[in-house]
């Protein structure tokens, strides 16, 4: 979804930071440092072998001293200042260690997990300002019971688990919190959140309406638990995924991202200002 930039009329995709064919214009018109499966919590990156944010962060500052010697240091700073940056996370954090691989529904109840994602995600961002951004787009976590792998593991393949969902709802609520408190704190600070979970849970109930026939199930395999590494070329794939809400069984088909931008569209501008 981060990937995503042609709302905003940048360019179509940002491609990726460790993209081997990437050029000096891609580094200053924006690139994207994000690994699918990675969370707020460190160990969701080691339970799915993705790079954690804490890596992120310092690909970020190696980022910034190419950027220095294209540009100049002033002019870097001036612009690294000037951007937008969209961090979207969390989703696997509940999904994967706290749901399928329950490492941390064993150490924390709900109340206590939500604390230490949304603390986690304060030093993150402080960490990021440090580094000289200034206008920060946080997506909270989606409607995450009603997506295909919560609805294998906990819901019986049908039903969405109203449990997952309340988890998010209470996690989105801390982390909003922790957002107006650095909005407060930081100067020159923009912090603007995204509601992904009322996005997301408007997609789903009125799929239809957005030309989803399929929202229970994902195009990848099976449809039932499929993710990351688990949907590659050798998985069967669905006939047409512009039907599908979903390509795996936690994130969406680029037809669903496109809508996602579109109704986190008024946001992005707020901070674009």
């Amino acid at each position: 979804m981060i990937e995503r930039a042609g709302n905003l009329g940048v360019k179509e995709y940002l491609p990726a930071y460790l993209d081997t064919s990437i050029q000096d214009n891609d580094l200053i018109s924006g690139v994207s440092f994000a690994s699918g499966g990675s969370g707020y919590d460190n160990i969701t990156s080691e339970i799915v072998n993705v790079i954690p944010l804490s890596v992120q962060l310092e690909m970020f500052k190696e980022y910034i001293g190419k950027f220095n010697e294209i540009v100049g240091e002033e002019e870097a700073n001036q612009m690294i200042k000037k951007g937008v940056y969209l961090v979207s996370s969390s989703s696997n954090d509940w999904a994967i260690s706290y749901t399928v691989v329950p490492i941390r529904r064993l150490q924390y109840n709900v109340t206590g997990y939500a604390y230490l994602l949304a603390n986690n995600a304060r030093v993150f961002f402080e960490e990021l300002y440090k580094l000289g951004a200034r206008k920060i787009v946080v997506f909270g976590t989606p409607y995450i019971g009603c997506f295909p792998l919560a609805r294998t593991f906990l819901g019986g393949l049908i039903t969405c688990s109203d449990m997952l969902n309340k988890e998010a709802e209470t996690f989105n609520k801390m982390l909003k919190s922790e957002l107006e408190y650095l909005q407060s704190s930081l100067p020159q600070s923009t912090f603007c959140y995204v509601d992904y979970f009322n996005i997301s849970r408007e997609l789903i109930v009125n799929h239809l309406q957005y030309g989803f026939r399929v929202v229970d199930k994902s195009c990848c395999g099976t449809g039932l638990f499929e993710t990351v590494v688990l949907c590659n070329k050798l998985s069967p794939l669905c006939h047409n995924d512009s039907t599908f809400l979903f390509w795996d069984s936690i994130h969406l088909t680029d037809e669903g991202y496109k809508l996602v931008a579109n109704h986190a569209l008024p946001e992005l501008r707020r901070c674009l200002l």
